[in-house]
């Protein structure tokens, strides 16, 4: 069967949740997605091994409009992280919390025995961030190395003492977080990426045990984000 996945706008945090949806629909049927130019570099990482596939001039026999709000709301009132909940919503059974099979390649990576920071979220409103002033206590205090991820777009780097990689392609940041200590991040699309790789997340978050943007293998600093102090963080590095 060929189904067209129309997939809403949005930002790349939420086409990770549905990622490893999208391969477990693949598995037994072929998969069309029309996808907003934000995630078209993601889907390269993701199709390789299954039948999944930017759309083209094809007869379909399934179509599936996706609102985002749907997904959302299942995760909310029916307790499941958004992976689950994209299954639930495509229909697709699920066993445990799904993972994305990402392909990239780790070939000629240059830094080692480093922490990432993820310090921007535009999903949060400024009074519930965390103060550059902290992250930057952490870069001072911890005596760690640290790479900080962002985009030029939109986040400012006041960050010193740091390596900046800011408007990489995806490949390129799979490659920083399977090589990095652990990612110190908000919730935001670089804790999901870093939960679909297996990666150690220190998670700075006001939201409890599931539901939308939580990692379930974070080591959650759960608190009012602002309060959040450079010793909360530090304890967690080794």
């Amino acid at each position: 069967m060929n189904i067209l996945i129309k997939n809403c706008p949005s930002l790349i945090g939420d086409f990770l949740g549905i990622a490893p949806a999208l391969q477990k629909l693949a598995k037994n049927n072929n998969v069309y997605v029309d996808t907003s130019y934000e995630i078209d570099s993601l889907l390269e990482l993701v199709s390789s091994r299954h039948n999944i596939f930017k759309q083209k001039n094809i007869v379909y026999d399934k179509k599936i409009d996706i609102n985002i709000t749907e997904p959302f709301t299942m995760a909310h009132h029916s307790n499941l992280y958004m992976t689950q909940a994209f299954c639930r919503y495509l229909g697709v059974e699920y066993s445990g919390i799904p993972k994305a099979d990402l392909d990239y390649s780790s070939g000629g990576f240059q830094y080692e025995d480093f922490y990432v920071i993820s310090p921007f979220a535009r999903s949060l409103p400024p009074d519930q961030k965390l103060s550059m002033n902290v992250w930057q206590e952490v870069i001072n205090h911890s005596g760690k190395h640290f790479i900080v991820l962002g985009n030029s777009k939109h986040d400012m780097n006041t960050l010193n003492r740091t390596l900046t990689l800011f408007d990489k392609p995806f490949d390129h940041v799979c490659q920083v977080l399977r090589n990095c200590k652990g990612l110190i991040s908000l919730v935001t699309g670089t804790s999901h990426l870093a939960f679909h790789l297996g990666v150690k997340n220190i998670l700075l978050t006001n939201q409890g045990t599931t539901g939308w943007g939580v990692n379930p293998d974070a080591v959650k600093i759960t608190k009012h984000i602002p309060t959040i102090t450079a010793e909360d963080i530090i304890k967690h590095l080794n």
